[in-house]
């Protein structure tokens, strides 16, 4: 159970962390570099809320075995814990989202600035991905109350 109340800790602090870089610190700087840290830290903090929900069902028997990978944690997350706790299945998709820029940031040969938004393009140059601050701002208001009912589950 300890784990479980750790990874909610660091879910909140990331996501906390987002919250503040995108609404105090970006409008201070404008410097768009703080987009990739944003979605970083909103990433985190949704993967570690998901691992911290499978934890506590791992430990209430729930889920017997814990799956290492992170789409095997996605699959059993959403088919056993989305419905279970009723959680938004938007959760989902934002974190997917913020895994495909991960990754996409990870594997791009090159990545440009323009009119406030920070592309990321594919090592083929054939997909583009662009991150701007107010989507980023949709998505930490978006997570505000889902975030908040997640951490209410061990309570």
């Amino acid at each position: 159970m300890e784990r479980f109340h750790q990874l909610l800790l660091e879910s909140d602090r990331s996501f906390k962390t987002a919250d503040h870089l995108a609404y105090v610190t970006y409008p201070l700087l404008k410097e768009i570099k703080l987009t990739l840290i944003i979605s970083n830290n909103i990433f985190t903090a949704l993967s570690k809320a998901m691992e911290a929900v499978l934890e506590y069902d791992r430990y209430y028997k729930n889920i017997y075995l814990l799956p290492e990978d992170f789409n095997s944690k996605l699959q059993v997350f959403t088919v056993k814990c989305i419905p279970r706790y009723e959680i938004s299945p938007r959760f989902i998709d934002i974190l997917k989202e913020m895994k495909r820029l991960a990754e996409g940031h990870k594997s791009s040969p090159i990545e440009i600035v323009r009119d406030d938004k920070y592309l990321i393009f594919s090592e083929a140059y054939r997909d583009m991905q662009t991150v701007d601050i107010e989507k980023l701002k949709g998505y930490i208001f978006e997570l505000r109350p889902i975030l908040d009912n997640i951490y209410k589950i061990g309570m």
